[in-house]
C-alpha cells in the first residue's frame, strides 16, 4: 500500500472515531474593521489561526461588520491584536456550544413534521416521500444526483399542468446551514397547501423541482460529528470536503474561494470535483430551456443576490 493510500486511510479511519466536536467558550465577535489595514489584520488572522478562528460573516470591506467565532484558545491574542490596532467589536455569541445546545431537535412535534424544530436527513427525506401520496397527479419524488457516501440527493417535482416554466428551489448546499432545509420544505408545503387566492395565482403558474438538502453527507454529518461543519465529505488531503458552492465551473478558483483543502471555502482541486455538483448540474441541464428561474436558499448573511454572485 502506498504512503499515500495508508494516509488516507488512516485519516478516514480517525474521522470516523472522533466523538462529536464541541464549541464550548467559542465565541462569536462583531468587528467593525474602520481600515484598510484592519481588513488585512482580520483576514491574516484566520488565516494564521485557521481551526481556532472562523469568520461567520467575511471581512470584505470597511465600516461594515465581520463576525468571527474564536475558540478560547486564542480568544485573549486576539482581542489583544483588535486593541492594539484600534479595532471596534462587540460580544455577539457569548458562548456558541449554549447556542448549539438549543438548537438540537426536540421531537416536541411527536413525530409529525413540522416547522417548529429540525429534522434529520432521514426524517426530511421520509416526509417527502410521502407528499406523492397525498397529492396524487401533482407531486413526483426525484433523485437530482448522488452524493459522494452514495446517497440520494432526494427532492421532488410539482407539476400544475404542461408547458409551463420551471422554477427550481435549493437548500442546504451548506451542511450547517440548517434553516435553509426548513426554509426549502416550509416554501414546498406551501407551494401545495396555500388557499391564499394571491399566491395561487402566482404558484400555479409554474412547475417545480425542489431539492431541500442539496448536500446530504455533510447535512447528516452536522447531526452526528460538528454542527459547524460546511462542506462535503470528499477526501481532499490532508483533509476533508470541498464546498460545493464554490465547485461549480463558472469562474472557478476565482475570488471568494480558497485553494487550502483544510479551508471551509476550499473550491476543491478542480471543477465539479464534487460529485453532488457533478451529478445535479446534469440533472439541472435535463430540464432544458423550461428551467426559468433557479433559487438557491443559505443562512445569516442577509443578503439578496442574484447572477451571478461573484460579480461586484
Amino acid at each position: 500500500m502506498s504512503w499515500r493510500a495508508t494516509f488516507l486511510l488512516l485519516a478516514v479511519l480517525s474521522l470516523a472515531a472522533a466523538k462529536y466536536r464541541r464549541y464550548d467558550g467559542h465565541r462569536v465577535y462583531r468587528v467593525v474593521p474602520s481600515k484598510g489595514h484592519h481588513l488585512d489584520l482580520l483576514n491574516k488572522l484566520a488565516h494564521e489561526n485557521k481551526k481556532e478562528i472562523t469568520f461567520w460573516k467575511a471581512a470584505y470591506v470597511t465600516n461594515k461588520p465581520a463576525d468571527v467565532m474564536v475558540s478560547p484558545q486564542v480568544k485573549n491574542s486576539f482581542l489583544a491584536a483588535l486593541k492594539k490596532n484600534g479595532v471596534k467589536y462587540s460580544v455577539l455569541v457569548e458562548d456558541v456550544q449554549k447556542l448549539i445546545d438549543k438548537q438540537r431537535p426536540t421531537g416536541a412535534a411527536g413525530g409529525k413534521f413540522s416547522w417548529d424544530d429540525y429534522y434529520p436527513l432521514e426524517d426530511v427525506y421520509k416526509w417527502i416521500k410521502s407528499l406523492p401520496a397525498k397529492y396524487p397527479g401533482i407531486v413526483t419524488t426525484v433523485v437530482g444526483g448522488y452524493s459522494y457516501e452514495n446517497r440520494e440527493i432526494v427532492g421532488v417535482n410539482i407539476s400544475f399542468g404542461t408547458n409551463r416554466p420551471i422554477v427550481v428551489l435549493e437548500g442546504t448546499i451548506h451542511a450547517r446551514e440548517w434553516i435553509s432545509t426548513a426554509a426549502v420544505t416550509w416554501m414546498l408545503n406551501q407551494i401545495l397547501t396555500s388557499t391564499n387566492s394571491t399566491v395561487r395565482s402566482i404558484v400555479d403558474q409554474f412547475n417545480y423541482y425542489i431539492l431541500p438538502v442539496y448536500n446530504p453527507d455533510g447535512y447528516k454529518y452536522t447531526f452526528t460529528d460538528d454542527r459547524m461543519w460546511r462542506k462535503t465529505l470528499q477526501p481532499h488531503l490532508p483533509c476533508m470536503g470541498a464546498d460545493p458552492n464554490r465547485n461549480w465551473d463558472h469562474r472557478w478558483s476565482e475570488e471568494g474561494a480558497s485553494n487550502n483543502p483544510c479551508d471551509g471555502k476550499y473550491h476543491g482541486p478542480r471543477a465539479f470535483s464534487e460529485i453532488e455538483i457533478r451529478t445535479v448540474s446534469k440533472f439541472l441541464a435535463s430540464l432544458g430551456r423550461d428551467l426559468q428561474l433557479y433559487m438557491a436558499f443559505h443562512s445569516y448573511s442577509q443578503l439578496l443576490m442574484y447572477p451571478y454572485g461573484s460579480f461586484p
